[in-house]
């Protein structure tokens, strides 16, 4: 693998992730009542993506 290929093979893996639920540990519930829609994601692109899930999802 050349350095220059580095990124797209990186960038189509996660986006692999994301079209593939094995691995994703958070569910996201947004709404009200019977209006309610869940996400599942997973922390760890949460975590680098978010100030605010890199505190919530901390280990501490």
């Amino acid at each position: 693998m050349t350095t220059r290929s580095l990124p797209t093979t990186l960038l189509s893996e996660i986006a692999a992730l994301f079209k593939n639920s094995d691995d994703q540990n958070v569910s996201i519930k947004v709404g009200k009542d019977n209006n309610v829609k869940i996400f599942t994601a997973h922390s760890v692109i949460l975590r680098a993506r978010s100030p605010y899930f890199k505190v919530a999802l901390s280990q501490s």
